[in-house]
């Protein structure tokens, strides 16, 4: 249990070190040649390589695991086996291994993408402006001037099995954008709703 809140208090820190909502880790499990058939095709066959890597998407803001998948693919190594190949020049990913390679992290970066597509947009407040909170999503995130966020106050806590928990207040009302930076912008409450209540860490989630 310790193990597991010290990994999801990890993820939440790395989210907030890098101003991410969501964080793709991952891991390459396997580079192995197959062994060939025999000394004899050994001289004039190329031998068989494979690739393995899993893909972990986690919500940064929790700390949750939203998805794992295993990537998997094998075929021809060209190359000798003695020859350092590097794989930021082009003649790796033209060879048959690279492009394997470049076709499975394509199929991630789509899988990826279809996962986040109806995901919600969540901002976090990171500073108080005489204007209203300011959030860390700006123009290069896609937000505009009158968009509107709902606010909902952090409340998380660990449960008496050390289990860290989840829990937000929303705030009354909607929040609209009323200036907007390359990578922030201050949203100003459309209901009078006091701008003390909104504290840093609350997050604003966009409508």
């Amino acid at each position: 249990q310790q193990g597991d809140r010290s990994a999801l208090e990890e993820i939440k820190a790395l989210s907030l070190r890098t101003d991410s909502q969501y964080l793709v880790l991952g891991s390459i499990d396997d580079l192995s040649l197959e062994p060939q058939g025999n000394a004899l095709t050994s001289w004039y066959e190329d031998p068989v390589r494979n690739f393995s890597m899993q893909l972990y998407l986690f919500d940064g803001i929790n700390g949750s695991l939203l998805g794992r998948k295993e990537y998997k693919g094998r075929t021809n190594w060209t190359f000798s086996k003695r020859e350092q190949v590097g794989s930021s020049g082009g003649q790796f990913w033209q060879s048959s291994f690279g492009q394997e390679v470049g076709y499975q992290l394509k199929e991630a970066a789509q899988d990826i993408a279809a996962e986040l597509a109806c995901a919600p947009v969540t901002a976090r407040i990171v500073a108080q402006h005489e204007r209203g909170p300011h959030i860390n999503l700006g123009r290069r995130n896609g937000v505009k001037l009158g968009d509107q966020f709902r606010v909902q106050h952090s409340a998380d806590f660990v449960d008496p099995y050390g289990k860290s928990r989840v829990m937000r207040n929303p705030a009354d009302g909607l929040f609209e954008v009323v200036q907007v930076f390359e990578d922030g912008a201050i949203i100003s409450s459309q209901n009078k709703y006091s701008p003390f209540n909104v504290q840093i860490g609350d997050l604003a989630v966009l409508e």
